[in-house]
This record gives C-alpha cells, sequence and structure tokens, in this order.
C-alpha cells in the first residue's frame, strides 16, 4: 500500500518533500512560505485538538480551512510527492504535508464517491419531473459542485466514445444507445440549476461555452448584453412605459470579468499540473472565440465610438495578449 493511501498512524516518523531527489532522480513540488503558512496552521488547529492528530481530527480541521484555501494550492497539496527518510523528526514541514496530503485525498475520494452516488440517483429517477425534483433539491444541497462535474464529463466522455463505436459498428446498439443523450441533458439541467446562484456574467460565459451553434449565441449575447426594452405596444397602438428595465440583464463589463477570471484559473490550473498545455491552449481559445463575438456584439448595441466598446476591448488585451508572466500567460 502506498504511504499516500495508509491510515495516519501506518505513516512513517518523518517524511520530507525536496526540489529534487538525487538518488532517485524525482522532481518535487515546493511550497511557497504563503502555502507553508497555510499547512502550519491547519496542522497548529489539529494540534490544538490533539497532541497526536488522528484522521478524523484532521480531516475536520481540513474541512474548517478548505473554503479560504485556494484552489491552485489544494490542487499542489494533492500531487506533491513527498519521500520517505527515516530520520525521526514529526515536527519537519514533510511530515506534515504528507499527513494532510493523505487526509485531503481521502476526503476528495468520499466525495467523489458521493458524486458518482448522486449521478446514479438522476440516471435511475424514472421520469423527468422526478429528474428535475433530484436537481433541484442536489443544488440547494450544494450537492452541483467540481467535484460532480468531474463525474458528470467523465461519464459523457465514456458515453461519447460507446456512442461513436456504435455508429462505426464496432458495438451492436442495445441499452445504451440513448446513454448520452440522457448525460448531456442531465449535464445541462444541472448548469441551469447552478447558474441561478453564480454571477450573472459567469453565467452567461458558461451558457455561451455550451452552446454550439454561432447563431444561438448571438442571439444570447444580444439578448443578455443589450439595454432591455423600456417601451412595449399595445395592440390598439397605446405605448406603456415599463419600469426598471432599461439596464442590460449582463453588462458587458461582467462578461469582461468572468473571461478574464475563467482565463486566469485556466493559466493556474497549468502552472501546477492541474492540465496539460494543450487542453489549456483548447480552453483558453474556447473563451478567446466567446469574447469576439461579444465583442462585435457590443459594437452592435453600443456603436463602434461607444465608450462599452472601448473599456471591452481594452479589458480583453491583457487577458488574451498576456504579458511574461502574468495571471493570463502560460509562462
Amino acid at each position: 500500500m502506498s504511504s499516500r493511501s495508509r491510515p495516519l498512524s501506518e505513516l512513517p516518523s518523518t517524511l520530507y518533500a525536496s526540489a529534487t531527489d538525487q538518488e532517485e532522480g524525482k522532481a518535487y513540488l515546493e511550497f511557497e512560505p504563503q502555502e507553508m503558512a497555510i499547512i502550519n496552521n491547519i496542522w497548529n488547529a489539529a494540534a490544538a485538538v490533539s497532541e497526536s492528530p488522528t484522521d478524523n481530527v484532521v480531516a475536520q480541521t481540513l474541512q474548517t480551512f478548505l473554503p479560504q484555501m485556494p484552489p491552485a494550492f489544494i490542487l499542489k497539496l494533492r500531487q506533491t510527492v513527498v519521500a520517505e527518510k527515516n530520520v525521526d523528526d514529526k515536527n519537519s514541514a514533510s511530515y506534515k504535508v504528507l499527513v494532510l496530503q493523505n487526509a485531503l485525498n481521502q476526503m476528495f475520494d468520499q466525495k467523489l464517491q458521493q458524486s458518482r452516488d448522486l449521478l446514479h440517483s438522476f440516471l435511475t429517477a424514472g421520469e423527468i419531473r422526478k429528474l428535475d425534483g433530484l436537481i433541484g433539491k442536489a443544488a440547494k444541497a450544494g450537492k452541483l459542485d467540481s467535484s460532480f462535474f468531474a463525474v458528470m464529463n467523465a461519464n459523457i466522455n465514456d458515453a461519447y466514445k460507446e456512442k461513436q463505436q456504435q455508429l462505426e459498428g464496432q458495438l451492436e446498439e442495445g441499452s445504451e444507445a440513448n446513454r448520452f443523450q440522457i448525460l448531456r441533458h442531465i449535464y445541462t439541467r444541472c448548469q441551469e440549476e447552478v447558474e441561478k446562484n453564480v454571477q450573472p456574467g459567469l453565467a452567461l460565459l458558461n451558457k455561451l461555452l455550451r452552446t454550439d451553434q454561432a447563431s444561438i449565441r448571438a442571439n444570447q449575447l444580444r439578448h443578455y448584453l443589450g439595454k432591455q426594452q423600456d417601451v412595449i405596444s399595445t395592440p390598439d397602438g397605446k405605448q406603456i412605459q415599463l419600469k426598471n428595465t432599461a439596464a442590460a440583464l449582463v453588462p458587458p463589463s461582467e462578461l469582461l470579468s468572468a473571461l478574464a477570471n475563467a482565463v486566469a484559473q485556466i493559466r493556474q490550473m497549468e502552472k501546477v499540473g492541474g492540465t496539460d498545455r494543450q487542453t489549456g491552449a483548447s480552453l483558453v481559445e474556447s473563451c478567446r472565440q466567446m469574447a469576439m463575438e461579444a465583442r462585435l456584439v457590443v459594437g452592435e448595441l453600443y456603436g463602434v465610438d461607444s465608450e462599452e466598446l472601448a473599456q471591452f476591448e481594452t479589458g480583453l488585451t491583457p487577458v488574451f495578449r498576456p504579458d511574461r508572466g502574468s495571471l493570463y500567460s502560460p509562462e
């Protein structure tokens, strides 16, 4: 059994994480001072509960710190390779890293299993109305998180491969024939529920990214970015002034912010090894395409000489033409 999956009581007395291991030729991630401060804070909080923290104490303490931990740091902590040394020093940074890593991985394994169980309940709902009810309850309970969508995407990818094999005649058609369509429907409904509780700019970006047809995306952009109609005409020709409808549902600045945050997160995931360069480039290119389409619509709605368009273009420049070392740069 690897040290990464052992109970805390079975961990060796001392472990270390270094930049390089000359004997084995392995490379190790290094933690920045602020990251080590987080590790020490978690460890000290667990030690305050118990002098020799157990699995449950560490896990419970870690759970309270998770909302404040940057996603990139969580990923780094999970992926760090920690090598063992026969030195009796439980106060070493390496020992703390591996103990926390072990607890974190166990927590994520449990969360993934809960997400699998949730998806299974959706797939076996039996009817659309019941499925919609289950998805709504899951959204209110906060269960439609990144862990669930990771499980969702993995199943969609598998179902897509099966569908392609069926089309090529490599697999016989059977009960799995509609699995891909069912999963796509569940994915769309879950995204719609999540979008009700996120910032309007991010909700619009998600909607655009999952819409395949450019003409439909253009209509969505016009609907959300444009100022809403404040006067309607009745059948007899009278005009009625509507209240609180002039502002855009999603101001261009909010979509710009969502695009910038998305690209920054993708680049950060690349830098810590959460995704490869090719996948990251593909995701950024998708965001770039949405930005180009949005720029055209903003110009159409507000005018090519408008302040709204000028601000939108100025904000896009550092995101898609980044300086080396910036948040938006792959380097």
